[in-house]
């Protein structure tokens, strides 16, 4: 049996933020992931500076993580009224696309020495000495970084969130909207609260835009493309937004206790969605 001090579950912000943490320690790290890096991940790809603040506290350069990406500096956000606020924030956030940001999150682990395998988990056993992966492997301590559909996380006899605490997401890419440059937008609905769309500007005149509410809200992806369309009409300006793509969010309303023993959950996985924003990110590395 192949043994490590720690292996992660999952490759993403939280996966590679446990990599890097374990290997400040001295200890052997492997992580595992069912994809291959870079991969494309359904998010609104908006970094809070928060977020690489905890990077930078492990060590990794921050600078990297976004570069070739215009920060945003102001945020719009539009009530179910009809008013708006728009200004500048107290820091620019980032805007990079998962496949992008993802990649180099990791890149930054296995430069520290965490080992990566692509590997798609099927069974965990976890045990007084270790946990026992597919059979294969053994972990001192397992981090379950798998997100919202983590197979850990039901391996451990934690089930999903229930629908009235799990969000779904539509994302696509479409053109900047009019005078966009630099700010992300958010309206906000009564219809079906609670609800907003989305665009965040990539800086190279595309946006990462979307819309998402409450699976318990009944949601189809008809309802999504309908809310989508209604609320940010100008992101069908020049057709279909492109890639769309849902996905749910497990909220932190919630979240589930930590599993007794060597397994521990991180990011969507322990259901970390901030249920005001849908901000995940931040709560993914830092925990």
């Amino acid at each position: 049996m192949e043994r490590w001090d720690v292996v992660v579950v999952g490759g993403g912000p939280a996966g590679a933020a446990a990599a890097l943490s374990a290997r400040e320690t001295g200890a052997s790290v492997l992580v595992l992931d069912r994809a291959d890096f870079p991969r494309d991940k359904v998010c609104g790809d908006g970094i809070a500076p928060e977020a690489l603040d905890v990077l930078a506290g492990l060590g990794v350069d921050v600078a990297a993580l976004v570069a070739g990406y215009a920060p945003a500096p102001r945020l719009s956000l539009r009530s179910p009224g009809g008013a708006v606020v728009e200004r500048a924030t107290h820091r620019p956030s980032s805007v990079v696309p998962r496949e992008v940001f993802d990649a180099r999150v990791l890149a930054a682990a296995l430069d520290r020495g965490a080992a990566f395998r692509r590997h798609a988990v099927r069974s965990v056993t976890p045990g007084p000495d270790g946990v026992d992966v597919d059979g294969v492997l053994r972990a001192g301590v397992l981090v379950a970084a798998d997100g919202a559909e983590s197979v850990v996380r039901r391996a451990v006899g934690l089930p999903r969130n229930r629908d009235d605490r799990m969000a779904v997401a539509l994302r696509g890419y479409a053109p900047e909207l009019p005078g966009q440059a630099g700010t992300q937008v958010l309206v906000t609905t009564e219809q079906r609260w609670p609800a907003y769309a989305w665009s965040f500007p990539l800086g190279d005149g595309r946006a990462n835009v979307g819309y998402g509410e409450l699976v318990s809200g009944g949601a189809t992806r008809a309802a999504l493309v309908e809310g989508l369309t209604r609320l940010l009409p100008g992101s069908w300006a020049g057709g279909e937004p492109e890639g769309l793509r849902a996905h749910r969010l497990p909220l932190s309303t919630g979240r589930p206790r930590q599993p007794d023993g060597r397994v521990l959950l991180a990011g969507d996985a322990a259901s970390l969605i901030n249920p005001m924003t849908g901000e995940g990110i931040f709560y993914a590395v830092l925990s």
